[in-house]
């Protein structure tokens, strides 16, 4: 951060894969805690989201289906 405390530096470099991992590590804890997760979706966005967006819609996409298949087994 820059002096005034909120600026970043110019030169941070943003690692999107740890912002994918962080969450990723975390959710099976929030999964056992029985954190709910929400299906939302947000298809009128003017902006592309960024990858840890995708990531938790990918794990909560896999946990409906679990559940589907948990309360229908075939």
């Amino acid at each position: 951060m820059e002096p005034d405390g909120v600026a970043p530096k110019p030169d941070l470099v943003r690692d999107e894969g740890e912002q994918v991992r962080y969450p990723n590590d975390l959710m099976p804890v929030f999964e056992e805690e029985g954190i709910p997760a929400s299906a939302r979706t947000y298809p009128d966005l003017p902006w592309e989201p960024k990858e840890v967006f995708h990531a938790l819609a990918d794990r909560y996409q896999a946990l409906g289906q679990q559940r589907t298949t948990n309360q229908h087994p075939q």
